[in-house]
């Protein structure tokens, strides 16, 4: 991956800038063309996103950005769902619940009833935020890999995203994230 500061100057303002141009080689391309492919089931659009996203100085500056363009964001004048979902770092247990629950990856045959009646949940008030979303990440998995899925995410910036892939998808995918130099976490 080669990045490249480019400098701009804001005529109204008369400022200059920084700009970073994200240019990704063949084999990080490749990489990223396959996770979404594996993620996405071979979906035309997200393939397209993706490339869109590659060509984007806008789109991102990073792998993870990339992928989060192809899988998770700009879904809305789409008729298609997103495969990630992508949350702000504030999310809550409960937004991010009815999100994944939306997905169509969702594992079909998890329910929800765990975390209707988690213990967690009692002492909300007095958990730090950060160990309480990563202790309901690593229950979602728990129960997700009971039905044969993975919950895998990636932090970008100040945001994270998230999703499930089949079980026997997940050392692959790990693999192919290395490949792209990002890293898809799975929630042990």
């Amino acid at each position: 991956m080669i990045t490249v500061a480019m400098l701009f100057t804001t005529p109204a303002a008369g400022r200059t800038h920084r700009c970073r141009r994200w240019y990704p080689g063949p084999a990080l391309r490749t990489a990223l063309i396959e996770i979404v492919d594996l993620l996405s089931a071979g979906s035309d659009l997200a393939q397209r996103k993706l490339a869109h996203a590659l060509g984007d100085p806008h789109a991102g500056s990073a792998p993870e950005r990339a992928l989060e363009h192809a899988l998770a964001l700009g879904w809305e004048d789409d008729d298609a769902c997103p495969i990630l979902e992508h949350f702000d770092w504030k999310a809550q247990p409960p937004e991010i619940r009815e999100a994944l629950s939306t997905l169509p990856t969702f594992p079909p045959g998890m329910s929800w009833d765990w975390h209707d009646r988690d213990p967690l949940d009692e002492d909300h008030d007095q958990r730090d935020p950060h160990e309480e979303l990563n202790d309901f990440l690593n229950s979602v998995n728990l129960h997700s890999s009971e039905v044969g899925f993975e919950l895998i995410g990636f932090w970008a910036d100040d945001s994270f995203t998230l999703g499930f892939v089949r079980e026997e998808e997940l050392e692959r995918l790990e693999d192919l994230g290395r490949q792209a130099g990002t890293v898809m976490v799975p929630y042990y």
